[in-house]
Order: C-alpha cells, then sequence, then structure tokens
C-alpha cells in the first residue's frame, strides 16, 4: 500500500515539474506554444464612411484669402498640427487657431463646415488629398480642419483642383444638403399662423 502511494505521488510530482518545465521554455519562447489564440481588437483600422453633401446649385470655389480656419491635430505625431497650419496658411488661408482634437480619426482630414458655407468647406477640402467634408449646427463661416492618421501632406498651389470663381463639381454619390433656413422654413410652413388658429377656433 505504501509502495503504491509512493509510486502516484512520484506520478504527480513529476508531470507538476514537466509542466513548469515547459511551461517555462515556451515563456523564454525556447519551444513554440502547443497553440496560439488570436487576439481580435476591438478598435477600428478604417475610417467609417461618410456620405459628402453636394455643393450646392451653381457653388463656386472661395478665394483662399476669404477663408479662415481652425487646425486639430487628432494624431499622436507631435508637432503635427503646427506644421500643417503653416503650410496652409502659405497658400492665404488665415489659421484662428491650431489645438488638438478630442478624438482620433482614421481618415486623412476631416473638414468641419457649417451648411450655409459648403463652398467653403469645398474649398478647404481641396487643400488636402482625401479629406472628407463633415456638415455641423455652426452658423459661422470658420471652418475646422481635423488631421487624421492617414494624413500625407497639404497639396502645393499648382496642385489645386479648385480655382477662385470656377464652379465646384459635384462628387460621385454626393447627397443634397439640407440647410437649417431651409428646415426652418418647413417648420413654420407646419405650423398654422395665429390668425388662421383664431379663426379655426371662432368656427
Amino acid at each position: 500500500m505504501q509502495q503504491r502511494q509512493t509510486v502516484i505521488f512520484g506520478s504527480i510530482t513529476a508531470v507538476l515539474l514537466g509542466s513548469a518545465l515547459f511551461a517555462g521554455a515556451v515563456w523564454a519562447e525556447i519551444v513554440p506554444p502547443p497553440f496560439e489564440l488570436e487576439v481580435k481588437s476591438s478598435e477600428p483600422t478604417e475610417p467609417p464612411a461618410v456620405t459628402q453633401p453636394c455643393p450646392p446649385e451653381g457653388a463656386t470655389a472661395v478665394a483662399l484669402g476669404e477663408i479662415s480656419v481652425n487646425v486639430m491635430n487628432s494624431t499622436e505625431t507631435s508637432g503635427l498640427g503646427a506644421r500643417t497650419a503653416e503650410e496652409i496658411a502659405a497658400l492665404g488661408v488665415n489659421v484662428e487657431a491650431i489645438d488638438n482634437a478630442s478624438d482620433p480619426y482614421l481618415g486623412s482630414a476631416k473638414v468641419l463646415v457649417g451648411p450655409e458655407y459648403l463652398d467653403i468647406g469645398y474649398t478647404v477640402a481641396d487643400l488636402i488629398p482625401d479629406s472628407q467634408i463633415v456638415i455641423d449646427t455652426r452658423t459661422e463661416p470658420i471652418v475646422d480642419i481635423v488631421l487624421g492618421s492617414g494624413f500625407s501632406e497639404v497639396r502645393s498651389e499648382g496642385d489645386l483642383l479648385l480655382a477662385p470663381d470656377e464652379p465646384i463639381p459635384a462628387p460621385d454619390s454626393c447627397v443634397p444638403a439640407e440647410t437649417e433656413a431651409g428646415e426652418e422654413d418647413a417648420a413654420d410652413e407646419e405650423e398654422p399662423a395665429e390668425g388662421e388658429a383664431s379663426d379655426e377656433e371662432e368656427e
């Protein structure tokens, strides 16, 4: 009986010792692991698709000297915002502020513009290849340029695709942009005038 217990405990000790030695060899990368676990990252690797708003009918490019922008760096590259702002200013654009963006952007650049100033937005987007225009609720003509991890360069003056006062071509698959003014007009049409409401009550 005692001999049997000795054999059992000896076997267990040998297995544990062997497992420890094997684990140490795997940890030290002396031997490959018996299997590999694929770790999937939850972080996106490509920028989300953004449907581009169509330029207004008859819209033309704006002279760069009449445009004001804020340049925001969403990347971990130190000084990218300042360097890009300097290149943009060299083209005649007025750079109002340089700052860091609160959220990272994976694309080349994101141009934030109010719905009434898409002509300015398209002119600014022409400065940076593959930039995307995003409409927000601002009512001022100033534009925010958010530099992303896919940013490569600012076009030189000779490489710009748009010229001042020249028509802005609509990109493929763009959608008409609804301006705030248009939405307010639609809301006004839905609400009856005070006089009409009082007439209905009298009837």
